[in-house]
């Protein structure tokens, strides 16, 4: 399970620097900045606890800029 930590008061701006789209940058529990959509999506997260018994239930998500970003190859390390 990947826990995020949001980054407040960093001086990061709040969009990307390349699209202008509206990002939230966070860090992940290894430390490394990530940036996101600003915008969440409606998933449906599982609980197991009791496996006889599943359960949804409906939460935000936030999916990584980089997946939509046109300009996200720039960004990419070791780009020649």
């Amino acid at each position: 399970m990947l826990i995020f930590q949001e980054r407040k008061g960093n001086g990061m701006p709040n969009q990307c620097k390349r699209c202008q789209a509206p990002v939230i940058w966070v860090r992940s529990v290894n430390g490394k900045p990530m940036i996101l959509n600003a915008k969440p999506e409606k998933r449906i997260v599982i609980d197991r606890t009791d496996p006889s018994n599943p359960v949804g239930i409906v939460t935000d998500t936030y999916t990584s800029h980089f997946s939509n970003c046109p300009f996200a190859n720039e960004f990419r390390k070791g780009k020649g």
